[in-house]
């Protein structure tokens, strides 16, 4: 199958994630902002975009492939991942 033909059997909310950034748009200067909005601009990720979404959007930036293999363990509130390179016993925390 092409990859034409792939798409097009993909579903569209699909599509529109995989066309879509993780991040919000952020049309503001820091001289713009006062101290007390602070709080609002503190993250600029979108809020239907989980753990995973993220990951993969950080692996082509890093240089690295989708297939890395990955492991991911919780620690107090923080969900970690751990990246283990093939072939090796390094890991990208």
């Amino acid at each position: 199958m092409k990859m034409p033909e792939l798409l097009d059997n993909i579903s569209k909310t699909v599509k529109d994630e995989l066309d879509d950034t993780n991040m919000t748009d952020v049309y503001y200067t820091p001289s713009e902002i006062t101290q007390d909005q602070l709080s609002l601009t503190e993250s600029n990720i979108k809020p239907d975009r989980n753990d995973m979404d993220l990951l993969y959007h950080c692996l082509p930036d890093w240089g690295l492939p989708l297939s890395m293999p990955h492991t991911h363990e919780k620690i107090n509130v923080f969900e970690i991942f751990k990246l283990l390179a093939p072939n090796t016993n390094v890991k990208v925390i």
